[in-house]
């Protein structure tokens, strides 16, 4: 006749134990996880509004138009004009509290703050500083953004060609 054994103590605290370091080992993994996935996020939203914002100005410069560079209360504004049947209207790029916007209106409105504050905002832009070189076939504009970092674009006043750099 066989004898059953009577489970050992050892034996109860060496499953617990392992059961315990695999639990611990999971919790880890997916608090690391977490945090790997929260940095991407915050990484990739920074790029796309510093993308975005650089992306949208050359595109509406390569639009064409007259362009002019205005200054208002809120700063620089970049004004983009075009003739549509006999009447003109204006493309005005802006930063406003803390965003790029754009605002299209007939180009015989004074620039005011009343108009400004209409405009559409387009992403997240802390400010915006735009001037011609010296020859004034190239405008420069550099995008401040929230996080420190300036882009600086380089854009013909003609083609709308541009270059970007990070500073």
């Amino acid at each position: 006749m066989q004898q059953k054994q009577a489970p050992h103590i050892i034996d109860i605290i060496f499953v617990l134990a392992l059961f315990a370091a695999f639990a611990f080992s999971a919790v880890m993994l997916i608090i690391a996880g977490s945090s790997i996935y929260r940095n991407t996020i915050d990484n990739m939203q920074a790029n796309f509004e510093t993308r975005t914002s650089s992306s949208y100005i050359s595109e509406k410069m390569r639009q064409g138009g007259d362009i002019d560079i205005l200054s208002s209360d809120y700063g620089d504004v970049l004004a983009i004009y075009k003739t549509v049947g006999k009447r003109e209207y204006a493309t005005y790029l802006y930063c406003r509290e803390g965003y790029l916007c754009e605002l299209y209106a007939p180009a015989e409105n004074s620039l005011t703050i009343g108009l400004l504050a209409a405009g559409q905002k387009i992403t997240e832009l802390e400010s915006i500083d735009i001037s011609t070189t010296e020859s004034e076939s190239i405008i420069e504009i550099k995008l401040h953004h929230e996080d420190g970092k300036i882009n600086r674009l380089l854009l013909s006043n003609y083609s709308g060609d541009s270059v970007n750099e990070t500073l």
